[in-house]
Protein backbone atom coordinates (compact mmCIF):
# COMPACT_ATOMS: atom_id res chain seq x y z
CA UNK A 1 0.00 0.00 0.00
CA UNK A 2 1.13 3.04 -0.94
CA UNK A 3 -1.19 5.28 -0.21
CA UNK A 4 -0.61 9.12 0.95
CA UNK A 5 3.00 8.89 -0.67
CA UNK A 6 2.45 11.63 -3.14
CA UNK A 7 4.44 9.30 -5.26
CA UNK A 8 3.23 11.53 -8.46
CA UNK A 9 4.79 14.48 -7.65
CA UNK A 10 8.34 13.10 -8.89
CA UNK A 11 8.17 11.65 -12.13
CA UNK A 12 11.41 9.59 -11.59
CA UNK A 13 9.79 7.67 -8.65
CA UNK A 14 6.44 7.25 -10.70
CA UNK A 15 8.11 5.55 -13.92
CA UNK A 16 10.37 3.69 -11.16
CA UNK A 17 7.15 2.11 -9.93
CA UNK A 18 5.58 1.64 -13.18
CA UNK A 19 9.48 0.01 -14.51
CA UNK A 20 9.04 -2.29 -11.64
CA UNK A 21 4.96 -3.27 -11.87
CA UNK A 22 5.74 -4.30 -15.43
CA UNK A 23 8.16 -6.64 -14.50
CA UNK A 24 6.12 -7.89 -11.32
CA UNK A 25 5.26 -11.44 -11.56
CA UNK A 26 3.75 -11.79 -7.72
CA UNK A 27 1.76 -8.56 -6.94
CA UNK A 28 -1.44 -9.08 -7.18
CA UNK A 29 -3.11 -6.09 -5.33
CA UNK A 30 -1.81 -2.19 -5.33
CA UNK A 31 -3.20 0.73 -3.58
CA UNK A 32 -2.05 4.09 -4.99
CA UNK A 33 -4.90 6.11 -3.84
CA UNK A 34 -3.96 9.87 -3.11
CA UNK A 35 -0.46 10.20 -4.59
CA UNK A 36 -1.11 13.33 -6.94
CA UNK A 37 -0.96 11.09 -9.99
CA UNK A 38 -1.27 13.00 -12.77
CA UNK A 39 -2.21 12.05 -16.96
CA UNK A 40 1.57 11.51 -17.62
CA UNK A 41 2.20 9.31 -14.81
CA UNK A 42 -1.22 7.48 -15.61
CA UNK A 43 0.20 6.62 -19.17
CA UNK A 44 3.21 5.33 -17.38
CA UNK A 45 0.96 3.02 -15.54
CA UNK A 46 -0.86 2.24 -18.32
CA UNK A 47 2.40 1.29 -20.05
CA UNK A 48 3.47 -0.99 -17.17
CA UNK A 49 -0.24 -2.73 -17.19
CA UNK A 50 -0.14 -4.24 -21.01
CA UNK A 51 2.95 -6.14 -19.66
CA UNK A 52 1.99 -7.36 -16.25
CA UNK A 53 0.44 -10.32 -16.13
CA UNK A 54 -0.43 -10.53 -12.08
CA UNK A 55 -1.90 -7.69 -11.00
CA UNK A 56 -5.29 -8.18 -10.01
CA UNK A 57 -6.76 -4.90 -8.61
CA UNK A 58 -5.36 -1.33 -8.67
CA UNK A 59 -6.95 1.17 -6.22
CA UNK A 60 -5.97 4.58 -8.03
CA UNK A 61 -8.63 6.82 -6.31
CA UNK A 62 -8.47 10.59 -5.44
CA UNK A 63 -5.44 11.39 -7.89
CA UNK A 64 -5.45 13.55 -11.08
CA UNK A 65 -5.51 11.13 -13.53
CA UNK A 66 -7.91 12.90 -16.28
CA UNK A 67 -9.12 11.65 -19.31
CA UNK A 68 -5.54 11.32 -20.94
CA UNK A 69 -4.87 9.11 -18.69
CA UNK A 70 -8.22 7.09 -18.45
CA UNK A 71 -7.86 6.63 -21.88
CA UNK A 72 -4.19 5.05 -21.41
CA UNK A 73 -5.50 2.49 -18.79
CA UNK A 74 -8.50 1.47 -20.69
CA UNK A 75 -5.87 0.68 -23.99
CA UNK A 76 -3.76 -1.20 -21.67
CA UNK A 77 -7.46 -3.35 -20.62
CA UNK A 78 -6.79 -4.79 -24.03
CA UNK A 79 -3.56 -6.56 -23.24
CA UNK A 80 -3.93 -6.56 -19.54
CA UNK A 81 -6.21 -9.63 -19.15
CA UNK A 82 -5.73 -10.44 -15.55
CA UNK A 83 -7.03 -7.47 -13.87
CA UNK A 84 -10.15 -7.36 -12.13
CA UNK A 85 -11.04 -4.47 -10.29
CA UNK A 86 -9.85 -0.50 -10.62
CA UNK A 87 -10.67 1.65 -8.62
CA UNK A 88 -11.09 5.74 -10.43
CA UNK A 89 -12.96 7.44 -8.36
CA UNK A 90 -12.16 11.11 -7.44
CA UNK A 91 -9.46 11.90 -10.79
CA UNK A 92 -11.52 14.24 -12.72
CA UNK A 93 -12.86 11.47 -15.69
CA UNK A 94 -16.48 11.70 -16.15
CA UNK A 95 -18.70 8.91 -15.37
CA UNK A 96 -19.66 7.27 -18.52
CA UNK A 97 -15.36 6.77 -19.09
CA UNK A 98 -15.51 4.91 -15.85
CA UNK A 99 -18.81 2.82 -16.68
CA UNK A 100 -16.87 1.49 -19.89
CA UNK A 101 -13.70 0.88 -18.34
CA UNK A 102 -15.45 -0.93 -15.26
CA UNK A 103 -18.14 -2.78 -17.87
CA UNK A 104 -14.06 -3.97 -19.99
CA UNK A 105 -12.97 -5.31 -16.26
CA UNK A 106 -16.56 -7.20 -16.12
CA UNK A 107 -15.96 -8.73 -19.75
CA UNK A 108 -13.14 -9.97 -18.88
CA UNK A 109 -14.18 -11.57 -15.51
CA UNK A 110 -16.90 -13.14 -17.82
CA UNK A 111 -14.37 -14.33 -19.97
CA UNK A 112 -12.06 -15.52 -17.70
CA UNK A 113 -15.14 -17.55 -16.23
CA UNK A 114 -16.12 -19.07 -19.61
CA UNK A 115 -12.40 -20.13 -20.20
CA UNK A 116 -12.16 -21.84 -16.81
CA UNK A 117 -15.13 -23.66 -17.27
CA UNK A 118 -13.95 -24.70 -21.53
CA UNK A 119 -10.92 -26.18 -19.64
CA UNK A 120 -13.28 -28.08 -16.95
CA UNK A 121 -15.30 -29.59 -19.50
CA UNK A 122 -11.94 -30.12 -22.28
CA UNK A 123 -10.42 -32.37 -19.19
CA UNK A 124 -13.71 -33.71 -18.83
CA UNK A 125 -14.01 -35.11 -22.09
CA UNK A 126 -10.21 -35.87 -22.59
CA UNK A 127 -10.85 -38.36 -19.58
CA UNK A 128 -13.74 -39.93 -21.28
CA UNK A 129 -12.30 -40.31 -24.47
CA UNK A 130 -9.37 -41.39 -22.61
CA UNK A 131 -11.56 -43.92 -20.69
CA UNK A 132 -13.83 -44.99 -23.92
CA UNK A 133 -10.18 -45.86 -25.80
CA UNK A 134 -8.99 -48.01 -23.43
CA UNK A 135 -12.48 -49.92 -22.83
CA UNK A 136 -12.31 -50.58 -26.76
CA UNK A 137 -8.76 -51.54 -26.72
CA UNK A 138 -10.29 -54.40 -24.09
CA UNK A 139 -13.21 -55.28 -25.94
CA UNK A 140 -10.58 -55.75 -29.27
CA UNK A 141 -8.24 -57.57 -27.16
CA UNK A 142 -10.72 -59.68 -25.73
CA UNK A 143 -12.75 -61.21 -28.97
CA UNK A 144 -9.06 -61.23 -30.00
CA UNK A 145 -8.23 -63.99 -27.76
CA UNK A 146 -11.49 -65.53 -28.12
CA UNK A 147 -10.75 -65.91 -31.58
CA UNK A 148 -7.09 -66.86 -31.16
CA UNK A 149 -8.40 -69.59 -28.64
CA UNK A 150 -11.25 -70.67 -30.89
CA UNK A 151 -8.53 -71.19 -34.25
CA UNK A 152 -5.72 -72.87 -31.72
CA UNK A 153 -9.13 -75.40 -31.21
CA UNK A 154 -10.52 -75.49 -34.53
CA UNK A 155 -6.76 -76.26 -36.11
CA UNK A 156 -6.00 -78.90 -33.53
CA UNK A 157 -9.76 -80.64 -34.37
CA UNK A 158 -8.79 -80.23 -38.10
CA UNK A 159 -5.27 -82.16 -37.18
CA UNK A 160 -7.04 -85.60 -36.11
CA UNK A 161 -8.21 -85.86 -39.57
CA UNK A 162 -11.27 -88.12 -40.93
CA UNK A 163 -12.08 -89.28 -36.99
CA UNK A 164 -13.64 -86.38 -36.09
CA UNK A 165 -14.51 -84.62 -39.42
CA UNK A 166 -18.69 -84.47 -38.24
CA UNK A 167 -17.58 -82.43 -34.76
CA UNK A 168 -14.86 -80.01 -37.40
CA UNK A 169 -17.81 -79.06 -39.76
CA UNK A 170 -19.45 -78.23 -36.55
CA UNK A 171 -16.41 -76.34 -35.41
CA UNK A 172 -15.92 -75.00 -38.80
CA UNK A 173 -19.53 -73.71 -38.37
CA UNK A 174 -18.96 -72.20 -34.82
CA UNK A 175 -16.11 -69.93 -36.31
CA UNK A 176 -17.69 -68.83 -39.02
CA UNK A 177 -20.72 -67.31 -37.61
CA UNK A 178 -17.91 -66.07 -34.50
CA UNK A 179 -15.71 -64.41 -36.90
CA UNK A 180 -18.57 -63.10 -38.88
CA UNK A 181 -20.70 -61.64 -35.61
CA UNK A 182 -16.90 -60.51 -34.26
CA UNK A 183 -16.29 -58.65 -37.34
CA UNK A 184 -19.56 -56.84 -37.49
CA UNK A 185 -18.80 -55.90 -33.43
CA UNK A 186 -15.50 -54.58 -34.43
CA UNK A 187 -16.84 -52.38 -36.97
CA UNK A 188 -19.19 -50.75 -34.30
CA UNK A 189 -16.94 -50.38 -32.23
CA UNK A 190 -15.19 -48.45 -34.75
CA UNK A 191 -17.53 -46.29 -35.42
Amino acid sequence: MLEWNCVGLVSDSLLSLADGLSLNHGLEKLDLRNNQIGSESAISLGNALRKNKTLRELDLGWNSLGLEGAKSLWEALRFNFTLRKLCLSGNFIPEEVIQCIQHCLQHQTQREAMMDEYSKRTSLLTRELQRTEKDHAQEINTINSVFDAQETEFKEALSYGPIRTKRSRHWTLDLLFFSVHAGRAMTKLRN
